[in-house]
């Protein structure tokens, strides 16, 4: 009998993606990717293991993000690196309309050091910044740098991940929270564009832009409902990582 491989239809309106990481300094790399469409389809969901690390360092970085994203070890020794499926994860990400995330920035930067990369001409929408353009409009915040966790979005969203049963810091529950507060979003008839980003996820709507339209872009931040409860953070693994630069460790 004759077999033949299973046609894939790359072609997606939205993917929403997220990875889990070592950690979020200049070395990290990628332990953890997914990417979901519209429908809530799982386009891919792979646990993977850096091949850039001695095994002792990367033991030793696992020890410390494992206490967010309870990915030890033993859950990917001997699971393959992500530019493994580049082919795959770049075909999707060509064929898809719009590239949805939540900070994205780090996962594009994760992406790229795995030879994966997303197309000038694609539409990039950032839901934590989104979030943050509309918070700063209705509170007048002062502190323009101030970023709000996903936890925090996928709170003030609606999105429960016990009743889903897809946890966070696990990144097929944040691909899934991270779809669900844009699709929120969304239906209140925001103007998402001010989430947008370049190809490496750096925002195209400066501070500057934001405050020139700040009445016109304020009607529609009436319809939200109060950001109160984004005040209060709860760690992330930025937080363990963002000011530390750990030394190499060559022992094996």
């Amino acid at each position: 009998m004759r077999f033949t491989k299973k046609k894939i239809d790359y072609r997606n309106r939205i993917v929403a993606l997220d990875i889990e990481a070592t950690g979020n300094h200049y070395n990290s790399d990628v332990i953890q990717f997914s990417m979901i469409n519209e429908n809530r389809k799982q386009l891919f969901n792979v646990y993977t293991c850096p091949i850039s690390f001695p095994i002792g360092y990367l033991k030793r970085l696992l020890k410390k993000s494992c206490m967010v994203n309870h990915i030890t070890y033993e859950k990917i020794a001997g699971r393959k690196p992500l530019f493994f499926y580049k082919e795959s994860i770049q075909k999707y990400l060509n064929n898809a309309d719009v590239i949805v995330g939540f900070s994205i920035h780090n996962d594009i930067r994760w992406l790229n050091k795995n030879g994966i990369h997303i197309a000038n001409n694609k539409t990039i929408i950032d839901v934590q910044r989104v979030i943050k353009v509309y918070s700063y409009l209705q509170k007048k915040q002062t502190d323009w740098d101030k970023l709000y966790s996903l936890a925090k979005c996928a709170e003030y969203c609606g999105f429960s991940p016990e009743k889903n049963k897809l946890p966070l810091h696990n990144s097929l529950g944040d691909a899934e929270a991270t779809l669900y507060c844009y699709e929120y979003l969304q239906s209140r008839q925001l103007d998402l564009s001010v989430g947008r980003t370049d190809s490496e996820g750096k925002p195209l709507m400066r501070k500057e832009d934001i405050d020139k339209n700040i009445e016109f872009l304020k009607r529609y931040s009436n319809v939200l409902k109060d950001f109160s409860c984004l005040d209060q953070a709860k760690p992330t693994i930025n937080d363990l990582s963002d000011n530390e630069v750990p030394d190499l460790e060559f022992a094996l």
